[in-house]
C-alpha cells in the first residue's frame, strides 16, 4: 500500500469512527442520564490507565514488524518476526485476564470508595465497573493485534474493520439502551460482547496479514530479548504519557460528584478529538518513517516528518481555535443540553488549546520513535510528570475541573515552547528553524486570522436552533480549513489539484 493509500484510509476510517462517537454520545446522556453517564467517562479513564500493562510491547511489535517490512527484500530480512509475535501475544493474553480479575475483585472498592455515587444503586455501579473492567482488558488485548496491523501498513483493512466495529458499539448500545432499557448495566454487557468480537477479528486480521513463515506455532520467550530494550523505554514513555494526559480525568472522577462528572467526560471526548485529528496521518507516517530509516533514506524521512506535522497543524490548529471560542454553543449543539454547556464551556476552552498543541508536539515522540532511540523523549516526559502531577492534584482538589483545566494548558504551553527545539537539534540539526518559520507559523498566522473571522459570527450563534448554529459553526470550520491549506506548501498542491478535478468535472 501507498502511503497516500494509508493515509487517505486513515483518516475516512478515524473520520467515521469520531463523527460516529460526536453523534451518539448525547444520545447516551440523554438515556443513561448524567450520572451513569459518568460511569462511561470512568471506563474511558480505566482503560487508558491498563494501557500501561502494554509494557511498551504493543509499539515495540508495530515497529518489529514495520522494520522487517523495511527489509523485506533485503539479506538483512528478520527471521525472528515470527517468535516475537507469539511471545507478546502470550504474554498480553496472560495480562489480560490478570487485570479482568483484578478489576472484578475490586470493583465494590471503586463503587464505594472512590466514585461520588449519588442515585444509582451501589450494587448496580459494582456489577458495571465489573464488566468495564472485562471490556477493557479485551480491547486492550485487541490494540496489540491493531499495533501489528499498522506496522505491516495494512492500514485501508483495518480501517475497515475498525468501522464496522465502531457502528457495532456505537449504534448497538443506543438500541440497547434505547429499545431495551436504560439500565447502564446493558451498556456494559453490550461493550463487553462487541469487545470480545473486536479481538477475535484483529486477531484474525493479523495473523491472515502476516508473511507465510510468520504463520507459524513456535513460541519461545527468547525473541522477546531483541525488542525489551526498546520496549522498556516505550512502556515508561507510557506511563509517564498516562499521567500527562489522564492525571486530571482519574483525579476527578474522584472529586466530582458522578453527574458533574458525566459532563466532564462530554467535554474531555470534544477536547480529545483535536489529537485524533493526527491519529491517521501518524498511524500511516510512523512505519514509513522507520522503514526509510531502515533504508538510510533519512532526508526522505525528514521531509515526510515535516509535511506530516504540517498537515496536522492545518487541521488541529483551526479546530482547536475554533472549540476555544464558541465553547458554550458547541456543547449546546452538540447535546442540546444547556446545563452541561454552562458547566462544560469554561474548562473546554482551554482543553481544546491545550490538545492542540499536543497534536503537535507528538510529532517529536515520533521522530524519536523512527530512530528506536526514546531516551530524551523518556527524560522530558519524567521531568514533565514530576512537575505536572502534583501541581495537577492540587488545581483538582481546591478548584476542581476548572483549575485543573488551565493548569493542564499552561503546561502544554511551556513544554511546546522548550521541547520541539532540543529534539530536533539532536534528530534533526538544523530543522527546528525551518519547521517552526515555514511549516507551523504560517498556520498559527492563518488560524488567528481565522479566529478574527469568527468573532464576527456571534450574533448567528445566539439562536436556540442547534441546527442552526451547527451549519454556522461547520461553515466557519471549514473556511478556516481552506485558509490554512492555501498557506499551506504541503497542502496547497493537493487543495489546488482538487479544485481542478472539480472544475473539470463540471465544466
Amino acid at each position: 500500500m501507498t502511503l497516500r493509500t494509508n493515509t487517505v484510509a486513515n483518516f475516512v476510517g478515524q473520520g467515521y469512527v469520531t463523527a460516529i462517537a460526536v453523534i451518539m454520545l448525547p444520545l447516551y446522556l440523554r438515556d443513561l442520564g448524567a450520572e451513569a453517564y459518568g460511569l462511561v467517562g470512568f471506563f474511558v479513564v480505566m482503560q487508558a490507565w491498563l494501557r500501561l500493562l502494554d509494557m511498551g510491547l504493543s509499539p515495540a511489535l508495530g515497529r518489529e514488524l514495520a522494520h522487517a517490512r523495511g527489509l523485506a527484500h533485503s539479506a538483512d530480512a528478520d527471521p525472528q518476526a515470527a517468535g516475537i509475535v507469539r511471545a507478546i501475544e502470550r504474554l498480553f493474553l496472560l495480562l489480560a485476564i490478570a487485570s479482568g480479575i483484578a478489576i472484578w475483585r475490586c470493583s465494590g472498592l471503586v463503587a464505594t470508595r472512590w466514585l461520588h455515587v449519588q442515585s444509582l444503586p451501589i450494587a448496580e455501579v459494582t456489577q458495571c465497573v465489573t464488566l468495564m473492567g472485562l471490556a477493557a482488558s479485551l480491547r486492550w488485548l485487541a490494540a496489540l493485534y491493531r499495533s501489528g496491523i499498522q506496522g505491516l501498513e495494512r492500514q485501508v483493512w483495518l480501517n475497515s474493520a475498525n468501522m464496522g466495529i465502531a457502528t457495532l458499539r456505537y449504534v448497538g448500545v443506543w438500541a440497547v439502551l434505547h429499545w431495551i432499557s436504560h439500565d447502564p448495566r446493558y451498556f456494559f454487557g453490550y461493550e463487553l460482547g462487541v469487545s470480545l468480537g473486536e479481538t477475535a477479528l484483529l486477531h484474525y486480521g493479523m495473523y491472515r496479514l502476516l508473511p507465510t513463515p510468520a504463520k507459524t506455532n513456535r513460541f519461545s520467550w527468547a525473541p522477546l530479548s531483541k525488542v525489551l530494550p526498546f520496549a522498556g523505554g516505550v512502556a515508561y514513555a507510557a506511563l509517564v504519557w498516562v499521567l500527562l494526559t489522564q492525571i486530571d480525568k482519574l483525579i476527578l472522577s474522584n472529586v466530582l460528584p458522578l453527574r458533574d462528572y458525566g459532563y466532564y467526560a462530554l467535554v474531555a471526548v470534544i477536547a480529545n478529538s483535536i489529537t485524533s485529528l493526527g491519529g491517521p496521518i501518524s498511524s500511516a507516517v510512523l512505519p514509513r518513517m522507520t522503514g526509510l530509516l531502515a533504508q538510510e533514506r533519512r532526508e526522505a524521512m525528514t521531509m515526510l516528518y515535516r509535511k506530516s506535522s504540517q498537515m496536522v497543524a492545518v487541521v488541529a490548529l483551526p479546530i482547536s481555535a475554533l472549540i476555544a471560542l464558541v465553547p458554550q454553543e458547541l456543547i449546546y449543539a452538540w447535546t442540546g443540553d444547556r446545563q452541561a454547556a454552562q458547566w462544560g464551556a469554561p474548562i473546554l476552552a482551554w482543553l481544546a488549546l491545550g490538545n492542540g498543541l499536543l497534536a503537535l508536539s507528538a510529532f517529536q515522540y515520533y521522530l524519536q520513535y523512527a530512530h528506536g532511540k526514546i531516551r530524551l523523549h523518556v527524560w522530558n516526559s519524567t521531568i514533565n510528570a514530576l512537575i505536572q502531577t502534583p501541581l495537577i492534584i492540587f488545581a483538582a482538589y481546591h478548584y476542581g475541573a476548572y483549575g485543573a483545566a488551565l493548569t493542564w494548558f499552561i503546561l502544554r504551553v511551556v513544554s511546546f515552547i522548550v521541547w520541539p527545539p532540543i529534539i530536533h537539534h539532536v534528530f534533526a540539526p538544523g530543522l527546528h528553524k525551518e519547521w517552526l518559520v515555514h511549516d507551523i507559523a504560517p498556520i498559527l498566522a492563518a488560524t488567528s486570522v481565522g479566529a478574527l473571522l469568527v468573532r464576527g459570527l456571534e450574533p448567528l450563534l445566539a439562536s436556540d436552533g442547534r441546527l442552526e448554529i451547527m451549519i454556522v459553526l461547520a461553515c466557519a470550520a471549514l473556511s478556516m480549513l481552506l485558509l490554512n491549506s492555501l498557506v499551506s506548501w504541503s497542502c496547497r498542491p493537493y487543495l489546488i489539484r482538487t479544485i481542478e478535478r472539480i472544475g473539470a468535472v463540471h465544466g
